[in-house]
């Protein structure tokens, strides 16, 4: 249920963003002119025992990442590697290699991840753009001008570079307002299904096996 009521949100906010941005006819602009564009580490540090989680593309989710199947790297490759590609809250990820275009928003209020072969789109330094640019890489229009700049023969990526060099239209203050005002709800409604959701799994993940070795006794319980 609560992935349906996600995605109806998610389909109002892009019709929201089809509605006031599709029919523009001014120039677009370069990508980079508007959203500082980086990407993470393309290194294999070490994986450890413990420490902080690297994220790849296959750990993205729509709103947030899956860091339980996710390796720990140590403090000094975590520090390193965000030195020139840190991870805040409101940033955009999105997949640059095999299967592109997965996007992720980063909802969360303190990050202990650190990125590989992601691309990452620093919204978090132009948060009145975060929705707006969301939206933007969801769009049918986005995803078929990603298709034709992929490269490689045996595994196809895009390069940092296309990332930089995709044309956007750079909104007016008033309608990145306006915008702002009809799609953050929404999407505030989604971060909070979300984090719900997230902890019932946790919850669930927890309890199932306590419950199933006969831990936890339920026995008890009058319902």
């Amino acid at each position: 249920m609560g992935y349906v009521i996600n995605n109806n949100l998610e389909q109002q906010a892009q019709a929201v963003y089809y509605k006031m941005f599709s029919e523009v006819n001014t120039v677009p602009v370069e990508l980079s002119s508007i959203i500082d564009v980086r990407d993470g580490t393309h290194d294999s540090p070490k994986a450890q025992a413990t420490g902080y989680y690297l994220i790849t593309s296959k750990h993205l989710l729509p709103f947030g990442v899956d860091k339980a199947s996710a390796n720990h790297i140590s403090k000094a490759d975590f520090d390193k590697i965000n030195e020139r590609s840190l991870v805040e809250t409101q940033d955009i990820l999105m997949s640059m290699i095999g299967t592109i275009g997965l996007i992720s928003y980063i909802p969360y209020e303190t990050v202990d991840f650190a990125i590989k072969n992601v691309a990452l789109f620093k919204t978090s330094h132009t948060p009145e753009l975060a929705y707006y640019f969301l939206c933007y890489l969801k769009s049918e229009k986005t995803l078929q001008h990603i298709g034709k700049c992929l490269a490689g023969s045996t595994q196809k990526y895009i390069s940092l570079g296309e990332l930089r060099k995709m044309p956007i239209y750079s909104p007016t203050t008033n309608e990145i307002r306006e915008f702002n005002c009809l799609v953050k709800p929404m999407f505030e409604k989604i971060v909070s299904r979300t984090y719900e959701n997230a902890l019932l799994a946790e919850m669930r993940d927890s309890l199932l096996p306590k419950l199933m070795s006969g831990e936890l006794d339920v026995s008890k319980i009058d319902i």
